[in-house]
Formats: structure tokens, sequence, C-alpha cells
């Protein structure tokens, strides 16, 4: 089994841990809402409109989300779901009002609409019938341990250092975790406009060009003379200084070309 960056394995290991964070700091309040009640004397209905728009904002903004991951990739989404997620986490231990918390939680909210349409795009795209089962499998139960996991920490982190210091510390580790994924995930898709930009960058091959007669052998000529200049672009093989050209025509005609870089 291969565990490259761009395999099966690997992506569902950095989604599934994705999905833990995400339900994970949905449920990080509700046990310091004591804590909460006591510094901003708030009371039960107000502490529980918090925790609502908490999952009032993803339920509002999935859809839309879902169509800028459509767009654009999954992975921009992705990454910048987590790290708003935790920057609206931390954030919170800067709230000097009950109004200043419960944007800040808004914040976290607008950070979770992320998750679910950039997890399953990606999920998606790097399994198929003989693994889907088990990759959504191991990414359900990251979620339920994240839903687990969060009041317990929160809640001891809490009573022993202060809910200010038990989310700054817990909306680090995410944001740290965001900056992971940026740098070691590859995008495994591209969206809308990523697949036009790699249509742009590749040569195209015959569906490009409409095969009449004659263009692919131009093209293919014109092709490998700009990576013998160094004008490929994107596509450029690096140190290129001999091509090959082999095409083949219409009545069994075949030629074959060598082109050299003086």
């Amino acid at each position: 089994m291969s565990y490259s960056r761009d395999s099966r394995p690997f992506v569902v290991g950095v989604v599934s841990v994705a999905h833990f964070l995400s339900h994970f700091y949905f449920l990080v309040f509700p046990p310091l809402f004591p804590l909460f009640s006591r510094e901003f004397g708030v009371n039960n209905t107000q502490l529980g409109l918090l925790f609502s728009l908490l999952f009032l904002m993803p339920s509002v903004l999935q859809v839309p989300v879902g169509e800028l991951v459509d767009r654009f990739g999954a992975k921009p989404l992705f990454v910048l779901g987590i790290a708003v997620t935790s920057l609206g986490t931390m954030a919170t231990t800067l709230a000097t009002s009950y109004l200043a918390l419960l944007g800040f939680v808004l914040l976290a909210g607008v950070g979770q609409s992320a998750f679910h349409p950039a997890d399953f795009a990606l999920l998606e795209t790097v399994t198929d019938p003989t693994s889907r089962g088990k990759s959504f499998g191991a990414h359900t139960f990251a979620g339920y341990l994240g839903f687990a996991a969060g009041p317990l920490v929160a809640g001891l982190l809490g009573v022993r250092y202060g809910w200010r210091a038990a989310l700054g510390g817990l909306g680090v580790i995410g944001l740290c975790y965001a900056v992971a994924v940026f740098v070691a995930l590859p995008t495994v898709h591209r969206g809308r406009e990523g697949a036009v930009e790699a249509a742009e960058a590749g040569s195209g091959g015959l569906l490009s060009k409409g095969h009449p007669l004659g263009a692919t052998g131009l093209a293919q000529c014109t092709e490998l003379v700009w990576h013998l200049r160094g004008e490929a672009g994107e596509r450029q093989v690096d140190g290129a200084q001999v091509a090959l050209q082999h095409n083949l025509g219409l009545g069994g005609a075949c030629v074959i070309t060598m082109y050299r870089r003086d």
C-alpha cells in the first residue's frame, strides 16, 4: 500500500484528523458555560443562543461553500476552514463582553462551514467503490471521537487553567494543523477553475488539436522545440537537450524525428 502524500491512506488520514478537530471545536464551549456565566453575567438562554449560532453558521453556509469547493478546489477551502475555526476559537480569549464572545463564536462557526464540503470532495477524489465505505467510516469515526473528546478536554483545562487559557491553547493546535495541511496536502481535487488551468497548462494531445491532417505532428514539433528552448512553462522538462517525436498518421504512415539542442 502506498503512503505517498497523494495516496488514499494519507489524504483520508489528513481529512479525518481535520474532521476530529471540527467536531472537537463544536463542543469545547458547553463545559465552559458556568465560567462564561460567572464572568459575563449571562443567563442560560444567552448561553444557548451562543451554542445555537455556532451550529447555525455552517447550516446556512455549507451550500455556498460547497459551490466554492466545486469551483476552486477543496484544498484552499479545507485549509481556510481549519484556520478560521481555530482563529475564532482563539479569539474568544480576547472577549470582554458577551457580544464580543458571540462574535468570535460566530467566526468559528463560519470556519466550520468549510469542513464537510471540502472533506467529502477530497475523499471522493482519492477513493473508489472498493475503498469508499472504509474511508468514509474512518472519517465519521474521527468526527464522533472529536465530539467525545471536546467537552472532556476543554472542561478539564478550563477548570485547571481558566477558560481563556483553555480555548487559546486549543485554538493554537488547530492553527498549527492548518499550516501543516497547507504544506503537506497535495492538490488532489482541483475544481472547475483548477481543471481549466490544468488543461491550459497541458499540451492537450489529439483532443485539443481536433486531429485534422498534419495538425498533431506540427503540434508535437512545436511542443518539443519549446522544451529544447526552455519555453514550455509549467510543462518544461528541466535540462532538455534531446527530444524524440513519434507520430502515426492515416494509412499507416509513421514519422520518427529526433531533435537536439545546439
